[in-house]
């Protein structure tokens, strides 16, 4: 999975949105002070963070899994615009191939004066 944010000011701003700045002590006790290392959280084991109140625990699987979301999204966007350059960089190839054929076919290769192929005689 790619990062998410490095920031501290996003991580609290995320953590504010879903209702969840008072929760940044335990948080950050156990060592998560970004959404990179959110996102690696299991939501079954939001509990053991030393997080209580049911709505906290909710809020916080709600977040954990948005942001897995948001990120496989940001994977597949990835995946489908290197599949796009891979596509385009092909099509490139073979309309070059197919001009330099047709190039040869317009420049009289293999015709005689006339512009008639040579007939062998």
């Amino acid at each position: 999975l790619q990062p998410v944010s490095m920031s501290a000011n996003d991580f609290l701003d995320t953590l504010r949105t879903f209702d969840l700045e008072h929760q940044y002590p335990c948080l950050f006790g156990s060592g998560i002070t970004t959404l990179d290392r959110l996102v690696q959280i299991d939501p079954s084991r939001v509990h053991t963070l030393g997080i209580s109140g049911r709505d906290d625990i909710e809020n916080l699987k709600a977040l954990i899994n948005e942001l897995r979301a948001g990120m496989q999204m940001d994977e597949d966007d990835h995946f489908d615009q290197q599949q796009a350059a891979r596509s385009t960089s092909h099509q490139r190839k073979r309309t070059e191939f197919v001009n330099f054929a047709d190039s040869d076919e317009d420049s009289g290769i293999g015709r005689g004066r006339d512009g008639n192929h040579d007939g062998g005689g």
